[in-house]
């Protein structure tokens, strides 16, 4: 039997067989039940006088049974309805443990029982960040995550892959393209405000070891670019080529880059490749999976989504 036979047959082997979901919310119990009344209205959060320790302590009970404990420290922290009339509290943690603000906590508690959920972002504001989008009452979070090539955004500094998110019946979507209009109109300029920052530092690039090579800052710079058109803008193979050039490469970290590229773009050339490089069966490097293995997972994931039930809320899949 040929190679690209059994990955397939692999593929269809795992969906049959069923992934446990992931959810987004994981019920918790604080061990002395909430210390403060839970804001119930604007005035509410109007009149608190919960401070960031008291926020921090009861986020850390909550968090008492992860093992090592990774909860640090909090930078800020704002309630907001994400649902009608349901506020919850929206926490930038650092849950790395070496001061660096990257998860966002989202927490909503009834009496003694709580649901928190986490979120990955990077360089958060709070203040500009949750945004009532259509000013239907109902907030948005906009989130900033990095491209993920050799990259510096993990560090709070871009380029930054922006989203507008929102609760969805209990699950944190990405609403961005049924936000387009808003996008373009607020976003867009934050984003051009990052391009024209990385620009400066690829002019400065020779007088200074931190910042990365000319080659790997345009990269990002244009995956970036690829992601907002199709992602946004609906442009459903923007970035193809980009992402086969990438796949193709003779650098083993570009390779698993353009794998990553690869996922979102809806192609059956984007597809076949994936396919290509899954029958590969490169071994990875130490402590990471090979190309071959992330091309697998990408058809997999690819899969999963297709068979998916349409997104709730007007929000689109893709």
């Amino acid at each position: 039997m040929s190679r690209t036979v059994l990955v397939w047959v692999s593929l269809a082997a795992t969906i049959a067989t069923g992934q446990p979901t992931q959810k987004f919310f994981e019920r918790k119990k604080p061990s002395a039940g909430v210390p403060f009344a839970w804001p119930s209205t604007w005035a509410d959060v109007s009149n608190t006088s919960i401070t960031r320790p008291n926020i921090l302590r009861f986020l850390k009970d909550l968090d008492r049974d992860n093992v090592p404990q990774m909860l640090t420290d909090i930078q800020s922290f704002r309630f907001v309805p994400l649902e009608k009339d349901r506020f919850y509290m929206v926490a930038d943690v650092d849950a790395s443990a070496n001061g660096f603000f990257g998860d966002l906590q989202i927490v909503r508690c009834d009496r003694a029982a709580c649901i928190v959920g986490n979120e990955l972002t990077v360089a958060e504001d709070l203040e500009t960040d949750l945004v009532d989008v259509d000013l239907d009452g109902v907030f948005e979070v906009i989130t900033k995550e990095s491209p993920g090539f050799r990259t510096r955004s993990t560090y709070g500094s871009p380029p930054f892959v922006y989203a507008i998110k929102s609760l969805v019946r209990g699950e944190f979507v990405d609403v961005s393209a049924k936000y387009s209009d808003y996008f373009k109109s607020h976003i867009l300029a934050r984003m051009e405000a990052d391009r024209k920052a990385m620009e400066s530092d690829i002019a400065n690039v020779d007088r200074s070891p931190v910042v990365l090579s000319n080659q790997e800052l345009k990269i990002e710079l244009q995956y970036v670019q690829d992601d907002y058109h199709r992602r946004v803008l609906g442009e459903r193979t923007a970035g193809l080529d980009n992402a086969l050039k990438w796949a193709r490469s003779d650098d083993e970290a570009l390779r698993e880059f353009g794998v990553k590229a690869l996922e979102p773009v809806d192609s059956s050339v984007a597809a076949a490749e994936l396919l290509r490089i899954a029958n590969t069966g490169q071994p990875g490097g130490p402590g990471h999976a090979s190309a071959s293995d992330d091309a697998r997972n990408a058809l997999l994931r690819r899969a999963q989504k297709r068979l998916a039930p349409p997104p709730a809320n007007g929000a689109k899949k893709h």
